[in-house]
């Protein structure tokens, strides 16, 4: 999918977020696993989303590597 089709999108996928960080997808659950990487908003099976605004709340910060729980 593009970059145009991805900024509408509320809610990114692993995929999503690995084109937006320029990352491939294993990176995203690296990262994820050692808490680099803001967790998902949403687990529903194998469904796992990130919001859109969390993560540009996290790059505009400079993509911190460790990230604060949000509460």
């Amino acid at each position: 999918m593009n970059q145009s089709a991805d900024a509408g999108k509320l809610l990114l996928s692993a995929d999503d977020l690995a084109n937006l960080c320029s990352v491939s997808r294993a990176t995203i659950w690296r990262w994820l696993s050692s808490g680099r990487i803001p967790g998902p908003t949403l687990r529903q099976g194998q469904v796992v989303r990130w919001s859109r605004t969390v993560v540009e709340e996290w790059i505009a910060a400079g993509c911190p590597e460790q990230v604060e729980a949000r509460s």
